[in-house]
């Protein structure tokens, strides 16, 4: 009964050691930041557009306040990705035997 004892103690102190030390998530604060990353001012955070680099600039900052490490020879918590920009056409077609599919 006395081992019984010492490890329900022995639990409720190592569990109320780990709540105090564990930090406090406050919902009101996540909800703040999904709405203005999902706002209409981020304008779809469409790669390489304004709106990307603001949302990327706040997460960075975020972490930066947190105190995560950025990775070993990257710079910040950015990765550079080469991307393109490309327009599609505005019409095309296409031959398949001797049919002729036009999109326009």
């Amino acid at each position: 009964m006395r081992f019984i004892i010492i490890t329900l103690l022995s639990i409720i102190c190592v569990q109320t050691a780990m709540a105090q030390s564990l930090p406090q998530i406050d919902t009101n604060v996540i909800k703040r930041d999904i709405y203005f990353l999902a706002s209409d001012e981020m304008k779809g955070r469409n790669t390489g557009e304004m709106g990307n680099h603001v949302a990327a600039r706040f997460i960075a900052e975020e972490f930066r306040m947190h105190g995560l490490k950025s990775l070993e020879g990257t710079n910040d918590y950015y990765q550079g990705i080469p991307f393109e920009k490309r327009i599609p056409a505005q019409s095309g077609s296409l031959m398949v035997g001797d049919t002729v599919l036009n999109h326009k």
